[in-house]
């Protein structure tokens, strides 16, 4: 019994401050959505930090909702507004797709855009005929977040793989496991 009660001490302190980083990150100057870009600004990558671990396998973590705040989730942002990335389109995370425009994908609450440097005409409508086609390499049976093998195919594998595969430089970023060239996990 005196166990249980601990658990829920702790489970209790974990949701308090969750909930205050929750509010605080709602109401510090991050809140303030972009709206100083212009249309030189893009096409750009994204990248916020995951708000917790709703998909975790472990049980405890899921459901506590931890805070993972020292990941990032990327995206890319095509033109003001327009973005892509993936998300799961099933329930329990599975079968993550590309998304057009999921409301998640944006800086409210933390994060950064950064131009793709080298973007040209030519080389944007590359990646635009790449994300109409719905290409994804980290996707379905691709998709690996293994921390135990160090594999990581996910949404930011998919959004370098995605710049890099139109022939532009992925701007850097070094909060956002996986964001390289997509790779067979073993």
């Amino acid at each position: 019994m005196l166990q249980r009660n601990v658990m829920l001490g702790v489970c209790m302190v974990i949701l308090l401050h969750a909930g205050e980083a929750q509010t605080a990150a709602s109401t510090g100057p991050s809140a303030v959505p972009e709206t100083s870009t212009q249309a030189s600004d893009f096409p750009r990558v994204c990248c916020r930090p995951l708000y917790r671990f709703n998909h975790a396998r472990l049980a405890p973590v899921r459901l506590l909702g931890v805070p993972t705040r020292i990941f990032d989730h990327c995206y890319i942002e095509t033109q003001p507004g327009v973005t892509i990335g993936i998300h799961p389109i099933e329930p329990h995370a599975a079968n993550k797709q590309p998304i057009p425009n999921q409301d998640t994908d944006n800086t409210t609450y933390g994060g950064e855009c950064r131009k793709i440097e080298d973007a040209t005409p030519e080389k944007v409508e590359k990646l635009q005929k790449q994300i109409d086609a719905r290409r994804c390499n980290s996707c379905g049976k691709d998709y690996h977040n293994s921390v135990g093998t160090g594999c990581f195919n996910n949404s930011n594998t998919y959004v370098y793989d995605m710049v890099k595969s139109a022939g532009m430089k992925p701007p850097s970023f070094d909060r956002a496991p996986g964001y390289r060239m997509h790779h067979r996990c073993r």
